[in-house]
């Protein structure tokens, strides 16, 4: 079937509808700016007019739905359609709404039907009636945007959304087999491992049940290099990756003559993995048979990135320090201390790794330590790191830019100083405390039109799904924790149709702090907390990125 577009494609584009057009499950991983949504309605549109669907479930994160909506399908969806918005939370009103959606035989009249719902409602049972009746009741394509948010098989969502939409069999307790209700499925993001190849487990087991023929242990153990290790003060035995320190001291060891089963035992490492660290010399990362997982995923995963397919700037990264106030200089040196003795002996994990993270960047942002996201005390009347920020748009002079801080206190604090600085620019802020809606929609609207010089906003917010081209300049005072976010948030004015010369990416950071650390750990492609678990907090904060 010929396939005629609404919007012409690029070539990649064309690439990407060619390699799904047939196939049952299949994996969308293209870099931010490459148009993976207008590519993923025109495979949707091709496979509904040739007979393979008649029904979407389209499930990603809460910030990009009604763009997806109001924007995305208009512009490009070949074919008629109707939507149903579906959000957490929806009350009597959605029953109503969905029993007449499920009832109109939209099929009769070429229409594409498309269920649109938010990631988090699959961290409860209550919502899976629905999506069960819509999906076993069509033809069904059930799509995920942003796959990163199912990267997690033991999460309660990522369960909902592989067992909860299929038929069991179960052995016991134990599932031995899921069949998807749906007829055909597809992933979509930016990058096939965001934090680790262990992402790929839950996300091709969604594409396909028994993808890999193993369970998670068995694929961490055939495609990991793990240690045993323990926790000191509770005795709890448990795996982790091996860091690149330990796969040094395992290489010395056997230089130094050592037998494998000696090295092994001493490690606590399986012999097999010792032998494919001494057998495999350049590896440095805690990962093997990489070649054999890519060879696996390969039929079923289009993959392009930026540079391949379209000529854009190029990044240009810079980083500002500043000294903190006396005041802050001493509460970082005390708080350090104080926390080098709560955490002695202690392994850090994603729970006690976040407080500590929190608590630091806050110090260094000019906050009181809470290790809460949303409450900050400013210690003094006035921020380094804003003062920073100001002299670094004095010297820019170009407008509109983007300032990002994990921290609504901070972008506060910035609004008021910069209004204050700069009179006759327009300052915003876009976070959670503007909730997805017209609100939101007119600011980003208005940034695009170039009617906002200074956008300020949280990565969870301005930095997924949205075009922010006109500008070519990221500021980032404290910088989110995840690599996925930080990446997201970075391509946001790396796309087609950006105007600069290049795309500046400047960090502002406090001196002899953890932004040192933050930004070396973010720039090697790693997330936070995951870098964190398993080292010691004096590791972490006194040791070097490995």
């Amino acid at each position: 079937m010929e396939y005629i577009y609404k919007t012409p494609p690029f070539k990649h584009q064309e690439e990407g509808l060619d390699f799904a057009k047939d196939k049952e499950f299949f994996a969308y991983f293209l870099e931010q700016g490459l148009g993976k949504t207008k590519l993923l309605i025109d495979t949707v549109s091709y496979k509904f007019l040739d007979g393979q669907i008649d029904a979407v479930f389209f499930i990603g994160p809460i910030s990009t739905l009604d763009q997806f909506i109001t924007e995305q399908l208009p512009m490009h969806s070949q074919i008629p359609y109707k939507t149903l918005l579906f959000k957490k939370g929806s009350s009597k009103k959605f029953d109503k709404e969905f029993k007449e959606f499920m009832d109109e035989d939209s099929r009769q009249e070429g229409t594409l039907k498309y269920l649109v719902s938010n990631t988090e409602s699959f961290s409860y049972d209550t919502y899976l009636p629905y999506y069960r009746m819509f999906v076993k009741n069509n033809r069904t394509l059930v799509i995920i945007d942003e796959s990163h948010m199912i990267a997690h098989i033991e999460a309660q969502r990522t369960q909902n959304i592989i067992f909860g939409m299929a038929d069991l069999t179960k052995l016991g307790k134990r599932v031995v087999k899921a069949t998807p209700l749906a007829v055909q499925r597809v992933i979509m993001t930016g990058t096939p491992v965001a934090n680790s190849p262990y992402d790929l487990y839950s996300v091709f087991e969604f594409l396909c049940p028994n993808f890999w023929g193993m369970p998670f242990s068995a694929f961490r153990a055939r495609y990991g290099l793990e240690k045993t290790d323990h926790i000191p003060s509770t005795g709890k035995i448990f795996k982790r990756k091996l860091s690149l320190k330990e796969m040094r001291l395992i290489r010395d060891a056997s230089i130094k003559g050592f037998p494998p089963d000696l090295i092994a035992s001493t490690y606590m490492v399986s012999e097999c993995d010792v032998r494919y660290l001494l057998q495999n010399p350049d590896v440095q990362v805690p990962y093997k048979n990489l070649p054999e997982l890519k060879a696996k995923i390969r039929p079923y995963a289009f993959i392009r990135k930026m540079d391949e397919c379209l000529d854009l700037p190029p990044k240009v990264y810079e980083k500002i320090y500043f000294d903190m106030l006396p005041e802050q200089k001493k509460l970082y040196k005390d708080m350090i201390r104080d926390l080098e003795a709560e955490y002695a002996g202690v392994e850090m994990n994603a729970s006690n790794s976040l407080v500590v993270l929190i608590r630091l960047s806050q110090l260094a942002s000019g906050f009181m330590p809470t290790g809460v996201d949303s409450e900050c005390v400013p210690i003094g009347k006035k921020s380094p790191r804003i003062e920073a920020l100001i002299e670094l748009l004095h010297g820019y002079g170009t407008y509109p830019v983007i300032v990002a801080s994990r921290f609504t206190a901070e972008l506060h604090m910035a609004k008021e100083a910069l209004e204050k600085e700069f009179p006759d620019l327009r300052v915003e802020i876009a976070n959670g405390e503007v909730k997805p809606g017209p609100i939101r929609d007119k600011l980003i609207g208005d940034f695009k039109k170039g009617e906002i010089d200074i956008l300020l906003g949280n990565p969870q917010t301005i930095g997924t799904g949205f075009n922010l081209q006109l500008s070519s300049l990221v500021v980032s005072l404290a910088s989110d924790y995840s690599f996925y976010k930080r990446d997201q948030l970075d391509g946001r004015i790396r796309r087609p149709g950006a105007k600069g010369d290049s795309c500046t990416y400047v960090d502002i950071m406090a001196k002899d702090t953890v932004d040192d650390k933050i930004y070396k750990v973010l720039r090697e492609k790693k997330d936070l907390l995951e870098y964190m678990r398993g080292k010691s907090f004096k590791e972490f904060v006194r040791g070097e990125v490995d």
